[in-house]
C-alpha cells in the first residue's frame, strides 16, 4: 500500500469530505484530493502532520512506515533543526571553490586573481566569499528541514 491509498483509505473512513478537509488543515481541497488520488507522488510532510490528528492516526500510519495507526505514537519534534555536519561543510567549501573559479567572479573584478588586488579589491572580494558561503549554508539548511523525512524528525510521545 502507498501512502496515497492509505490517505484515501482513511478520508472514506471517517467519512469527512475534501472541502471539509481543506478547512480543517488549510490545505487546499485540490491538493488533499491529488494526494490521495496519487496524482501528487509525494505528499509533503506538513501536510500528512496537519492529516493526521484529523484522520485520528499517526502521521507514521500515513505514511505506511507502520501498521499501527494509534495516533500520537510519533509527534513531529519541536525541538529538531537541521544541523550541518562536516561533510555538509566540506560540500559547501567545495561547491564555493566551483563558483568562484568561474569565469565571471575574475571578470567582477577587472580580471584579477585575489592575489593580485589591491586592499580594497580584497575586502570587496572577502565579503563576497563570506555572502556566498552564508547564502551556500543557509539554502543547505532549508533543504535539509525540507527533504528530512519525517521518521528522522520525530519522538515517541510518552
Amino acid at each position: 500500500m502507498t501512502p496515497s491509498q492509505r490517505l484515501k483509505e482513511l478520508i472514506v473512513q471517517s467519512k469527512i469530505g475534501y472541502a471539509e478537509l481543506g478547512e480543517k488543515t488549510g490545505i487546499a481541497k485540490s491538493s488533499i484530493q491529488r494526494y490521495a488520488s496519487g496524482f501528487t507522488k509525494k505528499i509533503p510532510i506538513e501536510a500528512v502532520e496537519l492529516l493526521s490528528p484529523i484522520l485520528n492516526v499517526s502521521p507514521a500510519y500515513i505514511m505506511c512506515w507502520t501498521d499501527d495507526p494509534s495516533p500520537n505514537k510519533l509527534i513531529s519534534d519541536p525541538e529538531w533543526k537541521p544541523v550541518i555536519n562536516a561533510k555538509d561543510e566540506k560540500d559547501i567549501e567545495k561547491e564555493l571553490e566551483s563558483m568562484l573559479a568561474g569565469d565571471a567572479v575574475i571578470a567582477a573584478y577587472g580580471g584579477k586573481l585575489p592575489d593580485e588586488m589591491n586592499e580594497e579589491e580584497l575586502e570587496d572580494y572577502e565579503l563576497y566569499v563570506s555572502a556566498l558561503r552564508t547564502i551556500l549554508i543557509q539554502t543547505k539548511k532549508i533543504n535539509k528541514k525540507v527533504h528530512t523525512p519525517l521518521k528522522y524528525r520525530t519522538i515517541e510521545k510518552k
